[in-house]
Formats: C-alpha cells, structure tokens, sequence
C-alpha cells in the first residue's frame, strides 16, 4: 500500500506505522533487506504491532518525491516511526541491525520507555541549570532525538560553556552556530585537523547555504560574496574546488538565475 493508504488504516486500527525509504541502489539498504527484514523476532514484532510500507525514495509511483520531501529526507536508508494519528514519532537515518529494530519498535509501541522520554521527565522535574540542560542534550544525542536542533540552539545561545573536543559540545556547535565567525568558529575552521572532515566540510556548506538563501532573501548578492571569499580557502583545504575567481562566477550565475526565476 501507499504511505497515504497506510495513514488512513492507521487512524482506523489505532496502530503505528514504520515506513523504509529505501533507493535501489542502496548498499545498506539491501543488506537490511537480506539481514535485519527477515529476522524473525523483528518480523513477529513489527507484522503485529506496525503497519509496515516500503518507499522508494526515487519512484514516482511511489510517491518517492513527496516522501523525501514531507520529512525532509536527504540519505538512504531512513526509516520512519509515524504514530497512529500521522504525527511522525522518530526517523532514523542509516540501516539498523536486527536488535536495534527491536529496541526502536518497542519504543515506539511505547514511547514512555524512551532514553529520550526519561530524560525529558528528569528534565523539566529539575531546575532546569545548564548541567541539566547539558545533560538532557547528551541524552538526545545517544538517542538521535527529533528535538535535539531546538535545545541545542536553545543551549547555545544562552552562551553556555562548550568543549569542541567533546563529542557533545561539537554536536551542539554544529547544530546551533549560524555565524561563522564566531569565536568558536574561528577555532572550528583554524583547527580542520581536530574535526572529522565531513563535518568540517558540511558545517562550512551550510554557513554558504544559509549566506545563499538570506542573500536571496535581503536582494543582496553581497552577502553570499562575502561568505564565500572568507570560508573558500578553508574548504579547499579538504575538497578540491575551482579557485575563488571561477567559483564565484557560478555563485552569482546561480544567484541570478533564481532571481531571474523569481521575478516571471
């Protein structure tokens, strides 16, 4: 069935949905298929308590586009617990192996048993201190929890202390800082080989894509400019790129063509 069809069976059984969106081509997504699918714990657990649907993120047919798109979906595989009134409980990026399946369906079954959702009950019963919130934070970032963006921006800009050499403190950095050249910034781009460099590189593309949209946004071409000279030769350091001349030209070509797109 559809994840639209299986929407509506939900409401009307009052059972939760786990959805696979999956690509064809997908490493990971084949060896859960072969692996972690057809384990028979998982498969008794999931046949009975879930309504389960398969997605391909690519297919048209499938409503592949729309799925990617309504859960803001970028890599394969995710998987998506929906609760029985369609809100979406936990989305998991990247396979899982068969226990780990078995922990995420029966928390979903039962969100109360949640790291997340004990850690959520300790917090708001406490005075809420920055170790509260810290510890909170750490929490949700052992459980990938969906609200971990709102409070690490909400810790980060409360301007308390964090370690970028602590795997909690850099999650928070990566999470919440919007300006790049921050103090903590400027420590995160002069310091590349402390960092891992996919996060390196992808914190530095979201400060360009961030500086692209508020460009477009303000009608200032300037403002990616400028952004682009500043982080270019921290991105060359780890990624091959065309020198700062060439690729500035395509910025502005791109800049112009949505201005252009938005003005018909």
């Amino acid at each position: 069935m559809t994840l639209t069809e299986a929407k509506a069976k939900a409401k009307k059984e009052n059972k939760p949905i786990f959805v696979d969106v999956y690509a064809t081509w997908c490493g990971p997504c084949k060896n859960m298929a072969a692996t972690a699918f057809v384990n028979s714990d998982v498969a008794a657990l999931y046949n009975a308590n879930f309504i389960n649907v398969k997605v391909n993120g690519e297919s048209v047919t499938e409503d592949g586009p729309k799925t990617m798109q309504e859960y803001e979906i970028s890599a394969y595989p995710t998987l998506l617990y929906i609760n029985p009134d369609g809100s979406l409980f936990r989305k998991v990026v990247g396979g899982m192996d068969a226990n780990s399946l078995l922990a995420k369906g029966k928390e979903a079954m039962d969100p109360a048993s949640s790291l997340t959702a004990k850690a959520r009950k300790a917090f708001f019963s406490s005075k809420k201190t920055e170790k509260d919130y810290l510890t909170f934070i750490q929490a949700m970032v052992t459980d990938e929890a969906d609200s971990l963006d709102y409070y690490a921006k909400y810790y980060y800009y409360e301007n308390y202390s964090i370690d970028l050499s602590n795997p909690t403190g850099l999650m928070i950095f990566l999470k919440a800082e919007v300006n790049s050249k921050s103090e903590h910034s400027e420590y995160f781009l002069k310091h590349s080989d402390e960092f891992s460099p996919q996060d390196y590189t992808e914190k530095i593309k979201n400060w360009i894509n961030d500086a692209f949209r508020k460009s477009l946004e303000q009608n200032n071409y300037s403002i990616i400019e400028q952004e682009v000279t500043y982080l270019h030769p921290y991105w060359s350091k780890m990624e091959e790129l065309p020198d700062l001349a060439t690729y500035l030209n395509y910025v502005k070509t791109q800049y112009d063509k949505v201005k252009s797109q938005e003005g018909k």
